[in-house]
């Protein structure tokens, strides 16, 4: 028998258990947001993909990027500013 429940968006998830868990329109809109910021970064990122430049480093550059809740709007400026050196 498949069992469901209905989440909020403050409740605390708990990790797979079986239960199919049904998502209000808060927990859908953040997942859009989650959704979108990951795309935007990923994009962003392109430019930075190049011979000589490790994964720890892009790494860094999708780490920052996360941190500050990069938007688009500000994609060249910031772009500039963590461009990696390569070694």
């Amino acid at each position: 028998m498949t069992q469901y429940i209905t989440v909020e968006a403050d409740d605390r998830v708990e990790a797979k258990n079986g239960v199919i868990k049904l998502h209000g329109p808060e927990g859908y809109e953040g997942m859009r947001r989650a959704g979108r910021l990951a795309a935007e970064i990923l994009d962003a990122l392109v430019p930075h993909v190049v011979p000589g430049v490790s994964t720890d480093e892009l790494d860094a550059i999708v780490h920052r990027m996360t941190l500050s809740g990069w938007r688009a709007e500000s994609m060249t400026r910031k772009a500039t500013t963590l461009r990696p050196m390569s070694v």
